[in-house]
């Protein structure tokens, strides 16, 4: 199964910020029912909004957490630039 998510990344006040990637997120295949993981650094973003978005799906919000989807979660340390998509159960 082949995913593309894009990461959007853009400050609390809506003003587009130039970040630099240390490791962008990659295509990736998996098996049906596994863990998925989108690997994303950038730089240390301060007061801003990290949003992961495929297709008309987005985790819109100020939090990284999302739970009203239960089977997505942003993980890692965002002070160092973590923020890397996991799916679980993938389908």
């Amino acid at each position: 199964m082949l995913l593309i998510l894009i990461l959007f990344v853009q400050l609390i006040n809506g003003i587009k910020i130039n970040n630099k990637f240390i490791e962008e997120p990659d295509d990736v295949e998996t098996i049906i029912g596994s863990t998925l993981i989108f690997r994303c650094r950038t730089e240390p973003i301060h007061q801003s909004q990290i949003t992961w978005c495929k297709n008309d799906f987005c985790t819109l919000g100020k939090t990284r957490d999302l739970p009203f989807y239960p089977r997505y979660q942003i993980i890692g340390n965002a002070d160092q630039g973590e923020h890397h998509f996991q799916l679980v159960n993938v389908s």
